[in-house]
């Protein structure tokens, strides 16, 4: 041991005080806020691209923009300097500005603003925060040539300052860009409440300190040092999930150890016995060759089970490039995680996951939950930016069963001190600090912070990740309720479920068998409502139950929300954000409408570009079969001076003879160059003939000779630069034979047709009479149903004239049967019953505890009913007094040209959007079901409104 003695004498100079200032930036106040500027650029006129202070390089260049620091009109007030991005690509894209951000630039915030403006009438620009914990569209806005302050607050996204801690840039992605366009950002600042956080009232402490000091005296000192020692490894080590070493050097892996779409990714996995890519220890790995001419991302998936995560706590995976690349480990199943990217090069590196401490990414957000990632069906090792030629190797994947073994070297360190100390007398007064900390309140909800997954139990289950204690939280599922007995087969009937009532549990989950959709799909629905009863608003999830291989879509987001499949939005809204979500797809196309892609799967679409009416946008997943979801976008609110065409009266009537069917728009009220276009069709079935828009109000359809029934005729008209008709007309042709009248007939042997017990068997017997068939013609019946799905057809057209059916659930029914000859093409004769299935146990609210309001979609302002606005979208909502039971909604609407339509399916919604068509007089009606009923409605309540 040595022992070395130091003396030494300090001096310091008494009373003396120094003071060490740092100036991180400019700091402004206001009377509820502080604002401290990370960027103003102030002394960076003229420089240009990276240059620029703060301008990082990332890959300007392929965003055909170049940047110049300078002095533009309208800035920020009080700024002489700011960033002018040129966009000079020939086609319309996207723009990307990135801005390094400092250490501890979020350290107190709450927020942050900055000032931009852009050459055009309107661009769409996304903000986006990247680090170690990558936050990808953060927030969105409109931006126009009326350039304005735009402000972000970290509790906007459910998200506080240390979530944003660990960026290290932030980008500004301005979307839809054409050649020529301009956009500015000026002064970038952080927002930091003058206040304390909301929620948190602080009494601040006082403290009064006085101080004497003496001069300081001469202090010895004796240290003693130990020689340096290595500590034992600690306990713990690895376990093989996967090792290739019984592989055939140069045989392409198969598919039984790989899981995923492996097929698709423009390369070959085999095994290698390559020295460059292999483990310490190893023999066999794997070696990938990209073949693709473009860069993408070359994967390798290998399949897994809960028990491969069963004991672990972490995992580890050899990964070798001859060229240095980034890699991300994914964790997939019924949720999807990554990890932060590592960076590999030639020399090989274990890749180390700790489930402990390892954030892990799930849609931007992170996580750090074992129970989050053992629920994966396989691990996919992500290799990035891979080119044409590229050789990429993966080897051993191992589970963490313990600590990783570590080596640690200590010094151990003796001291003996002997000091004359100062004399110091200080005297402390101090108050007491005091805080109060109330709940947090009314956190936005939106849709991401709802996540529904099947689990290992065989759960569905939903979770809320939204903060706020003034909300609670209903949960449903679509599910199958019931099975009628139709002709002795199965018929499913499907309806909203309740889970669990308004609690403020964040989860809920019912048993996940029985409850996916017809197709196979788990939908779910959350409610949202504060403490008071106020209801915020309602937000649908689904979880697919992925077929083999099968390519289909899982859902479609429209502004980061699930659609239902019908969306409205004012003309001047700017740009909207689609997103198609798909489950084995290889691609993805958005039709129907003007849209830019943003990234596959991902677009936008420019609403004020559009003319106001309705439009039929299709999203598709492309792979080994098209799936696709319609979307109805209804763009309104355009211009009230517009000239729309209003048909006033339509005829069919024979022409030459009476298999000539000649159609008359007979009198069309404005529209200008308006265009028509004509359908005919058995009602409810596909059409037998159609026209498309032409200027021609007048229209002829030939039926062939025996082609006997009635049709009916629909007339749609549109203005000329419209995508779907602004009116219609319908009206009915029948084209009878010569011999007579055809008649049917229906009969059940129920006692009670207003008093059927559920799981009573019904028979049915339709008897129809047709005169003139000819020789080789039988007659043919179909039957209909209405209930709660609406009107549907339960048994086609067919020889057999009898039905059996038993009712599963209570509720207020009608069945139809049509008939005619064989030759014919829509029904000669038609006849509609109506039952009452177990009518005791159906619901007792009466019309008269119904009422229907209609107020305007952006304001929330009341209508009268006699004061309807044409073309606008009303929220139709029917609030029943005294409520005390679960019930189920519907709306149809009717006018004098259109007969009855649905506004509506069944569900827990109590409101629907409806637009006038024009102004003319309409009926609403709203049907009230019980939950244990299936039919039409237990009861109904009907207004008759006018649109001006």
């Amino acid at each position: 041991m040595k022992k070395r003695m130091i003396k030494f004498m300090s001096i310091c100079i008494a009373a003396a005080i120094l003071l060490s200032v740092v100036v991180f930036a400019s700091v402004f106040s206001s009377s509820a806020e502080t604002y401290t500027v990370v960027h103003d650029w102030e002394a960076q006129n003229g420089k240009t691209n990276a240059n620029i202070v703060g301008l990082l390089t990332g890959d300007l260049s392929t965003w055909n923009t170049s940047f110049l620091a300078t002095n533009y009109a309208d800035m920020a007030p009080g700024s002489t300097v700011g960033v002018k991005a040129s966009y000079t690509a020939g086609y319309t894209g996207a723009s990307q500005l990135n801005i390094s951000l400092p250490a501890g630039w979020a350290t107190g915030t709450t927020g942050i603003k900055f000032w931009a403006g852009t050459s055009k009438a309107s661009h769409s620009i996304e903000i986006k925060f990247f680090g170690s914990n990558e936050i990808t569209k953060f927030y969105s806005s409109a931006v126009s040539t009326a350039s304005g302050w735009k402000t972000i607050k970290w509790s906007t996204n459910n998200k506080t300052a240390a979530d944003l801690s660990a960026a290290t840039r932030v980008r500004f992605d301005f979307m839809g860009c054409s050649n020529g366009d301009i956009y500015y950002v000026d002064d970038i600042m952080t927002i930091s409440d003058a206040t304390e956080p909301e929620g948190t009232t602080t009494v601040p402490a006082t403290t009064t300190t006085t101080t004497t000091t003496t001069a300081p005296t001469t202090t010895n000192t004796t240290t003693t040092t130990t020689a340096p020692t290595t500590a034992t490894p600690s306990a713990g080590g690895y376990t093989s999930l996967m090792n290739w070493e019984n592989g055939t050097v140069g045989a392409v892996i198969p598919d039984a150890l790989r899981g995923g779409d492996n097929t698709n990714w423009l390369g070959t996995y085999k095994y290698t016995n390559d020295a460059a890519g292999l483990a310490p220890g190893s023999t066999v790995g794997v070696r990938f060759d990209y073949t693709a001419g473009y860069n993408n991302d070359a994967k390798l998936a290998v399949k897994t089970t809960a028990a491969s995560f069963t004991g672990t706590t972490g995992m580890r995976v050899w990964v070798a490039s001859p060229v240095t690349r980034n890699v991300r480990i994914w964790f997939k199943g019924s949720n999807q995680y990554y990890t932060a990217e590592k960076t590999v090069t030639a020399a090989g590196a274990w890749i180390t996951i700790d489930w402990a401490t390892e954030p892990l990414y799930n849609a931007g957000w992170a996580v750090r939950s074992f129970d989050a990632i053992s629920a994966s069906t396989q691990i996919m090792i992500e290799m990035r930016s891979t080119t044409s030629g590229s050789v990429v190797y993966v080897d051993d994947i191992e589970m963490a069963t313990g600590a990783a073994p570590t080596t640690t070297t200590t010094v151990p360190t003796t001291t003996t001190t002997t000091t004359t100390p100062t004399t110091t007398t200080t005297t402390t007064t101090t108050t007491t600090t005091t805080t109060t900390t109330t709940k947090i309140e009314n956190i936005p909800f939106v849709q991401n912070q709802i996540t529904a997954e099947i689990t290992d139990e065989g759960n569905l289950k939903i979770t809320v990740n939204n903060q706020s204690e003034n909300y609670r939280y209903q949960y449903w599922s679509y599910q199958k309720v019931s099975e009628d007995l139709i002709d002795g087969s199965g018929n499913s009937l499907y309806s909203w479920v309740k889970i669990q009532d308004f609690t403020d549990a964040l989860t809920a989950q019912t048993v996940a068998a029985n409850t996916a959709d017809k197709n196979g799909n788990y939908q779910v629905m959350v409610r949202v409502q504060k403490e008071t009863g106020e209801f915020v608003g309602q937000f649908i999830d689904v979880v697919t139950k992925a077929k083999a291989g099968i390519t289909e879509i899982s859902k479609v987001l429209i502004n980061d929300k699930v659609t239902t499949g019908t969306e409205f939005f004012k003309h001047d809204a700017g740009i909207i954000n689609v997103k198609i979500l798909g489950e084995n797809a290889t691609g993805y196309s958005l039709t129907g409408i003007a849209a830019t892609k943003i990234a596959e799967g991902e677009y936008s679409i420019d609403v004020s570009a559009l003319e106001t009416g309705k439009y039929e946008v299709a999203a598709s997943a492309l792979g080994n079969q098209i799936a696709k979801k319609i979307i109805i976008l209804n763009v309104y609110g355009q211009n009230p001076t517009e000239s729309y065409p209003e048909i006033s009266a339509l005829s069919a009537a024979s022409g030459a003879s009476q298999n000539q069917v000649s159609i008359n728009i007979q009198d069309v009220i404005g529209g200008g160059s308006a265009q028509y276009m004509y359908i005919l069709s058995e009602p409810n079935r596909k059409a037998v003939g159609s026209k498309d828009y032409s200027n021609s109000k007048t229209t002829t359809f030939f039926l062939q000779s025996s082609q006997y029934g009635t049709y009916q005729v629909r007339a749609y008209a549109k203005r000329g630069n419209a995508s779907s008709y602004d009116d219609a007309y319908m009206t009915y042709y029948t084209y009878s034979r010569a011999a007579g009248t055809a008649s049917v007939s229906i009969q059940s042997d129920a006692a009670d047709i207003n008093n059927i017990a559920v799981s009573q068997t019904i028979h049915f017997a339709a008897t129809a009479t047709i005169p003139g068939l000819a020789a080789d013609e039988t007659i043919l019946y179909s039957f209909w149903r209405s209930d709660a799905n609406g009107f549907t057809l339960i048994k086609d057209y067919s020889a057999g004239s009898s039905l059996t059916w038993t009712p599963a659930m209570a509720g207020d029914y009608e069945i139809q049967v049509r008939a005619k000859g064989s030759s014919a093409g829509s029904y000669e004769a038609v006849k509609t019953l109506k039952l009452k299935v177990d009518p005791n146990s159906m619901s007792s609210i009466d019309a008269d505890d119904i009422t229907l309001t209609f107020t305007d979609l952006a304001t929330g302002a009341v209508y009268t009913a006699n004061n309807i606005p044409a073309r606008t979208p009303v929220k139709v909502t029917a609030s029943i007094a005294n409520l005390t039971e679960e019930v189920a909604y519907k709306f149809t609407g009717s006018d004098a040209q259109l007969g009855a339509y649905n506004l509506s399916t069944n569900s827990p919604d109590n409101f629907v959007v409806w637009t006038a068509r024009k102004a003319m007089e309409y009926k609403i009606v709203v049907y009230v079901r019980d939950q244990n009923s299936f039919g039409t409605g237990d009861v109904s309540k009907s207004i008759t409104i006018t649109a001006q």
